[in-house]
């Protein structure tokens, strides 16, 4: 069930953020990150980012390494729009 379920908690944090609550989405993120932090296993890609991104919609201060990943998503430097394009595909 592994990467199933990283891709139901990234989907879960992916959707609060889509629909605008970003200090809930940075809580749930953080909870994610702290998890796989006490294993000794480097979170997987959507937790990092997800948890960047929700960090950059509440004006926080995001590391210069994940403020260069952010930036290489798009022209605002956001995954949002994408996680939009999911939900919406989804939704259909």
């Amino acid at each position: 069930m592994g990467e199933f379920r990283t891709a139901f908690m990234e989907a879960r944090g992916f959707l609060l953020l889509a629909r605008g609550r970003f200090a809930d989405a940075r809580d749930y993120f953080e909870q994610q990150d702290a998890l796989y932090t006490k294993t000794n296993i480097r979170p997987p890609f959507g937790i990092r980012f997800g948890l960047a991104e929700a960090r950059s919609r509440l004006g926080e201060h995001i590391s210069l390494d994940d403020e260069a990943a952010l930036m290489s998503f798009g022209p605002e430097g956001s995954i949002l729009p994408l996680v939009l394009k999911v939900i919406r595909l989804l939704e259909t």
